[in-house]
């Protein structure tokens, strides 16, 4: 019974874990269906994500017209990608395709290439790291011919137990055309630049083969505009005295119509001259001191007969409120005037002919704006006509019973732009015309007084060569009272001086002495100051080494280069003054220039004007520079000032007398010369009205104005009386103050 119930429970239980087991694989059962169902749900959707993506890829491949090769090195298979089919226009659904099919679309050239990059290197390839690009040439099946470029990279399986080579082809034609257009357009950027090149150079020769000729014309003009000088001064000279012979009847007639001929030859031959030296040489400008309306009033008088014979009214009209001192080119002022004043007369018959001078205020300059007016009611011009007078491009005939070049206004155009001015100009045929020139001027004042005091009081400490001994200079000057002038104040210094009155002394007195230094006069009779110092320095550095200083009444600032090529050490400025020949002469020694008392110092290499010029209140009465003279009778020796003054009138009047003679026997050489003179000799003893009017009269007889050269000699002969007049005034008073 035990046994029984023993095995009854036992069965139970065994049904019990039946039933369990049931239970248990009916609930695996149901969740095996459940995850089978996941997994197709899954697959579904992974397939239709792949699908997608490799859509995308197809359609990123066709767009950017690539393809892919993929080739297992363990498996030996190829797979190629539907991008690929479609670059080269294949069928993917035919089952024959392999590589060889990819290579033979590459062209024949390209193909050695194409083969090194896509195709396996060999068994032991997969272990060698890969990365190459290449570009190839591609035939399609429709005949078009496409770039592409090869890549191909060694990389390891998804398990990493094997390689596989990966290949990309992708079309690059439109690059590779840009690239060999962008090449093409450089080449023929390149031929175009060198083309260019050639063109310039073609260009700059001709050029400069037309500068050249230009210049060889202009050299040509100016050469011969001064050869017919010569002939032309002595035909004009003798025709002058066949006029003063007095002569009557048809030889009268026929000698003043000669002699209005060569007036007419002679300022053709000045313009002339004038035009090529600014078109070749250039013009370099002066400075001068002088009073403005007192120039324009000479113009205006010296036109006035002309104008009054041909029955025209000349007026001249200044604003009185000007400041009348300027500082300009006298010369290149007045010869504007003249050719717009002469031209105004020339071309009027009827009317008034108006000269106004004012000032205007200039918004871009500092300093004072004046403006010259010339105004006429003749026969005028049209404005193409007066552009081109203007510009120099072309000549009109000439107006009947006019003479002239026509070069008048072209050339006071291009003075006024040399000045910085402006030049405009208003015309109307038949009822005139009217000229505008403005010019930017600086004004000048009278002198400081405590300056000068304060340099004529100077104490100067004696000089002293390397040596330590008195230096031993050598003054050059054709005229004796420079020479006295020059040698007192070096004497004061502690100098012992020597003497020379032309560069050929000057030479063979270096020749037989040794000097510290030497002051050349640069302009003088036999030998000139230049010629002398080449010649001086020839001698070689032992006799020739010493410091030259030029002195020079006037210089062009064009010359000072020359002087100092030529061999001058430096170049001074006439009248000389004792601070400035101190300061010179102490730094040429090698000695600083510290004892000077003063505070005034000229500027080393700088060419000074050292007179400060009295303003001038009369024509023809001279005004002193009395700084000078204060300056040289502290310098001189008092019992050396009488004689010294009595051979500085002597000279005056002989000078300015010589000037008259030379103007009489129609020597214009010697009147230059005896102008030149007495240009420097007032310079040194303050007389500023002869130093002007020597320097225009030297000025105008080199440019051949003949109706100024008669004016100015006789103005500058009663300058020169007045002048001894003042001296001896001046004298006077230094005796009466106890000076000497």
């Amino acid at each position: 019974m035990d046994e029984l119930s023993r095995l009854g429970r036992r069965l139970e239980r065994e049904i019990m874990a039946r039933l369990e087991a049931e239970r248990l694989l009916e609930d695996k059962s149901r969740e095996l269906f459940l995850a089978n169902a996941s997994l197709s749900r899954y697959a579904v959707e992974l397939g239709q994500e792949v699908g997608l993506k490799a859509r995308e890829l197809l359609v990123a491949q066709r767009v950017a017209r690539i393809g892919t090769l993929i080739y297992d090195f363990d498996t030996g298979v190829w797979r190629f990608s539907e991008g690929l089919f479609l670059l080269f226009d294949l069928d993917p659904a035919e089952k024959n395709h392999s590589i060889d099919t990819i290579l033979d679309c590459v062209h024949p050239d390209d193909q050695n290439l194409a083969r090194s990059i896509l195709l396996p290197a060999g068994s032991d390839a997969g272990h060698e790291s890969r990365e190459v690009s290449e570009v190839v040439r591609c035939a399609l099946p429709n005949g078009k011919l496409i770039w592409a470029e090869l890549r191909a990279e060694l990389t390891s399986t998804d398990s990493g137990d094997g390689y596989q080579l990966i290949s990309t082809i992708q079309d690059i034609t439109d690059k590779k055309e840009n690239e060999l257009a962008i090449i093409e357009s450089r080449m023929q950027i390149s031929d175009r630049v060198a083309e260019l090149e050639r063109m310039r150079s073609q260009l700059e020769e001709a050029r400069d083969q037309a500068e050249h000729s230009s210049r060889v014309k202009s050299r040509f003009l100016a050469i011969m505009s001064h050869e017919m000088r010569t002939p032309l001064n002595g035909m004009y000279g003798a025709l002058q005295l066949l006029e003063d012979n007095r002569l009557s009847g048809p030889s009268a007639e026929l000698v003043t119509l000669a002699l209005k001929s060569a007036e007419d030859l002679r300022r053709v031959t000045n313009d002339v001259i004038d035009l090529s030296t600014m078109q070749f040489d250039g013009l370099e400008m002066e400075t001068h001191r002088f009073l403005l309306p007192e120039l324009c009033r000479e113009v205006v008088e010296l036109w006035r007969p002309n104008a009054l014979s041909k029955g025209l009214l000349l007026e001249f009209e200044c604003d009185e409120a000007i400041n009348p001192r300027v500082v300009a080119d006298s010369g290149r002022v007045r010869q504007i005037l003249v050719n717009l004043v002469s031209n105004a007369v020339k071309f009027s018959d009827k009317g008034v002919i108006t000269i106004r001078l004012g000032r205007r205020s200039s918004a871009d300059r500092q300093g004072a704006c004046y403006y010259i007016e010339v105004s006429d009611q003749g026969i005028g011009m049209s404005p193409s006509k007066l552009k081109r007078v203007l510009t120099n491009s072309e000549f009109e005939d000439p107006v009947p019973g006019q003479s002239g070049t026509g070069l008048g206004l072209a050339i006071s155009q291009a003075l006024v732009q040399l000045m910085n001015g402006q030049f405009s100009a208003e015309t109307k045929l038949g009822e005139g015309t009217s000229i505008f020139v403005d010019l930017p001027l600086d004004n000048y004042s009278e002198s400081d007084k405590k300056t000068e005091e304060r340099n004529r009081l100077a104490v100067y400490t004696p000089l002293k060569n390397q040596n330590g001994h008195s230096p031993r200079i050598l003054f050059v000057d054709d005229s004796l009272p420079n020479q006295i002038i020059g040698q007192s104040m070096l004497r004061r210094f502690g100098c012992e001086v020597d003497l020379a009155a032309n560069g050929r002394e000057a030479v063979n007195a270096v020749r037989s002495n040794t000097y510290d230094a030497v002051f050349m006069d640069v302009s003088m009779p036999e030998m000139d100051g230049i010629e002398a110092t080449a010649a001086i320095r020839e001698l070689g550095p032992k006799q020739g080494g010493m410091p030259i200083i030029g002195q020079t009444a006037h210089v062009q600032p064009s010359e000072l280069d020359a002087f100092i090529e030529i061999g001058m050490t430096q170049v001074l400025a006439k009248p000389l003054q004792m601070g400035n020949l101190y300061e010179v002469l102490s730094r040429q020694l090698e000695r600083p220039a510290d004892s000077l008392d003063t505070a005034d110092s000229a500027e080393e290499g700088v060419l000074e004007r050292l007179t400060s010029i009295t303003p001038i209140d009369d024509e023809d009465f001279e005004t002193l520079d009395e700084a000078v003279l204060n300056e040289m009778c502290e310098s001189i020796p008092p019992e050396m000032l009488d004689s010294l003054f009595e051979q500085v009138d002597a000279d005056l009047l002989k000078h300015s007398t010589a000037a008259v003679a030379a103007l009489a026997a129609g020597d214009n050489l010697a009147l230059a010369k005896s102008a030149h003179a007495l240009k420097g000799l007032a310079a040194g003893f303050g007389c500023v009205v002869v130093e002007r009017k020597a320097k225009e009269l030297e000025q105008a007889v080199k440019q051949h104005q003949t109706i100024e050269i008669k004016r100015m000699t006789g103005s500058l002969e009663r300058t020169a009386v007045c002048a001894v007049d003042r001296l001896s005034r001046y004298r006077q008073s230094v005796r009466e103050a106890g000076c000497a």
